[in-house]
């Protein structure tokens, strides 16, 4: 069947298309009395463009080049591809505008064709969205040489490919359900309401995502080119990718070393079969949230002992504001991958704590899991994750014994080895000069911080951005607990006064868990004195990183929930299991009511309604790398854009062969010759003679760029790459063993296990 489906996308060659003759149009027509293929703003005053039409276009994706040149420095040419006579965008087309820049002569860009077309217009404004070419340089000229539109064959085989996989898929899942719809139908009477509960929770988390427009806002462009750079850097043949290419007209970016992106090589993936940008990063969404979904619910319903409340506490979870920001406003990818993540570390420490048993298989095992997704996700996650632990082993030195002890510490030398690969490169880096681990001040991360009446308000404005808190919560990130979680408070206090009996130890668990959920919410608001602490050199950095204190929230959140599947388990106790059940419907329905509050108010935004299918030129802008922590100090990115040559003193230069972070370039060296590449100077590039392999030592130049110094009347190709350093590489292998070893152990546990299943049956 995958052969068939493969003949029929090929079927019907699509030939490639190339146009000359650009012709220039105004509101009235064809503008006829310029010189072809140019716009000058010495025209007389209108609203220029140049259009031309495909003709007929077979489905699939294709590539468009435009050849072009313009003399002076704007970027107010945009261009566009319209179907339809109205030039209205319709599903037919997947295609967003972009922005030609002077500091390129071309432009190459990916849309998906849908289904067959008769006719596609590719349009080119001559000025700012408004049409306004008066806000261009006067004098300044535009000429448009070519436009070619070419079908990628690979990618199309690859993404239609895809989609057929999954109908088969489905098909075949629904045969399957078919043949087995008496075992699935007993399950599904047994576990309805958990089955109904967990499908609702899902759906309404993830609801924004089958919208069309863009998920997320604030730092969307960042993390659609981490996932370029990503597939970039896998077609280059780099893995693990650690500099990412393509950043900054090709300087490369350090991401992959300072920012743990393991689960970010599936969307990746994703993009290098064809999948466009937003519907990868929007899979990646639903990933988590379906992580997210089984992790809480299964860690809370093993600790609270009650199927019901694990279903209400995993809705507490999911559907909590703080998450619901994560991502669809601040598109914090790292923040929300690691909330998937949490869940397991509690229940981790919970078991080690609480279950007897001196196997490392059961606490320990899902301690180690839950910090390496953390590790893997989000430092800044790790770090909270880390001080929460430590205080409550502070909290709980006097339960501590030998079989604890001993738990702790092969959970956290198992999560060091199992995340050496990562952390060995980090903290590499960290030695050098990167911008992240500057010196940083040692104010202003307290008035950050959530006011209590932030913390306790029960409304959303949707949009908001970083504000101080003295001046007023107008435009600020609208973060709060949510009315779910203020519901679950007055429960807590209820509980706290009226309950009268007590199992020996749930009292002092549930203490522990009010305490810490009051610490980690004391953290989030601007009373917490951090900055008397960020001026201690010793915890300096450590709260200067997490620059934003309700960041945890994402610590309050999982605690609070924890404590709320105590709450309901003694809210039965105390009134009923029926009645309890009422209030745990209760609890979903606001949590959900107030989830899709948030999120309505976000997506009926004006700065939700662009849709981004193709991102790649938009690496190049020097905002991409938001406030640059990864550069290396002293780098100053709007060059990067003026310096796109290799250049050289007293020597002749052949024409650079580039691929990922990789140059070549022949050279004729005269006395005292130097050479300068434009990639950054990160540690372990090389650069080294391609037939000898002698190897020339780099510094770094003129903002940050690779510069080397060549023997006199030297004559050969030099290339300059990244490689891993072989500390690096022993690293990634002592990761690779012990994830082995995990799985080889966890499969032997789970044998043992099934051994004494048959036998206990056996005996009985």
């Amino acid at each position: 069947m995958v052969i068939v489906g493969t003949i029929l996308i090929l079927h019907g060659g699509q030939n490639d298309i190339t146009l000359h003759d650009i012709p220039l149009y105004t509101a009235e027509g064809e503008f006829t009395e310029g010189e072809k293929n140019t716009f000058n703003t010495q025209y007389p005053e209108a609203s220029y463009y140049f259009m031309v039409e495909t003709g007929d276009l077979r489905t699939g994706i294709y590539d468009i080049t435009v050849d072009y040149a313009m003399p002076v420095y704007h970027d107010y040419y945009t261009i566009t591809c319209e179907y339809g006579i109205d030039g209205k965008s319709y599903p037919a087309v997947y295609a967003e505008p972009h922005n030609l820049s002077s500091l390129s002569k071309s432009l190459t860009y990916r849309i998906w064709v849908n289904s067959k077309l008769d006719n596609l217009k590719i349009k080119i404004s001559c000025g700012n969205q408004a049409g306004n070419v008066f806000e261009l340089w006067q004098g300044s000229a535009f000429y448009v040489d070519k436009i070619e539109i070419s079908r990628d064959y690979k990618r199309t085989v690859l993404y239609q490919g895809l989609k057929f996989l999954l109908l088969i898929a489905l098909i075949d899942g629904s045969l399957l359900i078919c043949w087995n719809r008496k075992w699935i139908g007993d399950r599904l009477r047994n576990n309805f309401y958990v089955i109904f509960g967990l499908i609702c929770i899902f759906m309404v988390s993830s609801l924004s995502i089958f919208g069309k427009f863009s998920i997320g806002h604030q730092d969307i462009p960042f993390h659609y080119v981490r996932i370029i750079g990503l597939a970039e850097g896998l077609l280059g043949g780099s893995f693990p990718v650690k500099i990412q290419p393509g950043w900054l007209w090709g300087y490369g970016y350090a991401a992959s070393v300072c920012y743990g992106d393991l689960l970010l090589y599936i969307p990746a993936v994703l993009y290098i079969i064809g999948v466009p940008i937003i519907h990868a990063y929007k899979f990646y969404i639903l990933m988590c949230n379906l992580g997210t979904l089984f992790t809480s619910y299964f860690c809370y319903k093993k600790i609270s002992g009650n199927k019901y409340v694990g279903v209400a506490c995993t809705a507490l979870y999911c559907l909590s504001i703080t998450r619901i920001l994560n991502i669809y406003l601040r598109t914090a990818v790292g923040e929300y991958t690691a909330f998937m993540f949490l869940p397991l570390v509690l229940l981790g420490v919970w078991k080690i704590y609480k279950e007897e048993s001196k196997s490392f298989q059961n606490g320990g095992m899902l301690l180690c899991l839950g910090m390496t997704g953390i590790i893997q996700s989000h430092v800044i996650s790790t770090e909270m994750s880390g001080i929460f632990i430590g205080l409550a082993v502070l909290l709980l030195i006097r339960k501590m014994t030998k079989r604890i002890f001993t738990t702790l510490a092969k959970s956290v030398a198992m999560s060091f080895c199992l995340n050496i690969g990562f952390l060995l490169p980090l903290f590499d880096y960290s030695l050098d000069a990167l911008k992240v681990f500057a010196k940083k001040r040692s104010y202003g991360i307290q008035q950050a911080g959530l006011s209590l009446y932030e913390l306790f308000s029960v409304g959303s404005t949707g949009m908001g951005e970083y504000h101080d808190g003295v001046l007023g919560v107008a435009g600020r990130i609208p973060e709060s607990l949510g009315i779910a979680m203020l519901i679950v408070l007055l429960l807590m206090v209820t509980v706290a006064v009226k309950c009268q009996e007590w199992e020996p130890g749930a009292k002092k668990e549930f203490i522990l868990s009010v305490v810490l959920s009051g610490i980690a919410l004391w953290m989030t608001t601007y009373y917490f004195p951090y900055n008397r602490l960020a001026a201690v050199p010793g915890l300096k950095n450590i709260f200067t990183s997490i620059q934003f204190p309700w960041r945890f929230l994402s610590i309050a959140v999982p605690l609070l929930t924890y404590m709320a599947g105590q709450v309901f388990i003694k809210i039965g106790q105390m009134i009923g299991k029926r009645q309890m059940y009422c209030v745990l419907i209760v609890i979903c329905v606001v949590g959900a009511s107030q989830a899709l509050y948030c999120m309505d108010m976000l997506n009926r935004s004006d700065d939700m309604s662009q849709a981004y299918y193709d991102y790649r030129d938009n690496r190049n802008h020097k905002w991409i790398t938001s406030s640059g922590e990864y550069l290396l100090t002293g780098t100053d990115t709007f060059q990067t854009g003026l310096e796109q040559d290799v250049v050289g003193e007293n020597v002749q230069l052949g024409v650079p062969e580039r691929k990922g972070t990789q140059i070549q370039v022949a050279c004729q060296a005269e006395e005292n010759a130097k050479v300068t590449f434009p990639l950054f100077a990160y540690k372990y590039y090389q650069c080294k003679d391609m037939e000898t392999g002698e190897r020339f030592p780099i510094v770094r130049g003129d903002n940050n760029r690779i510069e080397m110094e060549l023997p006199d009347h030297y004559q050969g190709t030099l290339k300059v790459c990244f490689v891993e350093p072989w500390h690096w590489r022993a690293a990634e292998i002592v990761s690779l063993l012990t994830l082995i070893w995990i799985i080889v152990c966890a499969c032997r546990s789970r044998k043992h296990q099934g051994v004494l299943h048959i036998t206990s049956a056996i005996m009985k």
